[in-house]
């Protein structure tokens, strides 16, 4: 795609999500200022912040290459990479919350992606994480926990399927 093609499809996007986008790079610089956090979080290695514009419009526009329904109908526009080399890791700017997830792929039939959440409310987070009796590990295990219950049922709902026997 050529450059000033992506360029276009990031205006629409910024004529949509602006106000939301200018907020990231300071949720993200806040919430990375924490090194237990960032230790915690496997394979990953946070986005240079002074990228984030054109990490951003490169997502757009691979969003716009997609033809898979299962990619199409999970990736938005308004999940902004976080990560440096790699779309495994997100934050969400469609809403107050600004949740911060890792995507991760099912890849037994029926194929999908789904979520798993690190942080499911920035604010909520940043307004806890430095009362002593916030316990980090707890925070992101029970996050981690629910992403495991999740996997579960999508087995389950594979079994149900019938897709267990192939």
């Amino acid at each position: 795609m050529q450059y000033n093609n992506k360029q276009m499809l990031f205006n629409l996007f910024l004529d949509k999500w602006q106000q939301q986008f200018e907020k990231a790079p300071y949720i993200i610089n806040h919430v990375l200022s924490y090194p237990d956090v960032i230790a915690r979080l496997k394979d990953f290695v946070p986005l240079d912040i002074e990228g984030l514009h054109e990490a951003q419009l490169e997502w757009i526009s691979l969003l716009e290459q997609l033809e898979n329904p299962i990619e199409t109908e999970f990736f938005k526009d308004y999940w902004i990479p976080i990560q440096k080399d790699g779309y495994d890791f997100f934050i969400d700017i469609s809403s107050d919350k600004f949740q911060i997830f890792k995507a991760h792929y099912f890849f037994f039939a029926p194929y999908r992606w789904y979520k798993e959440y690190i942080i499911d409310d920035v604010v909520d987070f940043l307004s806890s994480i430095d009362n002593k009796e916030f316990n980090l590990k707890e925070y992101l295990l029970h996050h981690e926990n629910e992403s495991w219950v999740k996997v579960k049922r999508l087995f389950q709902e594979r079994k149900d399927m019938g897709f267990d026997k192939k």
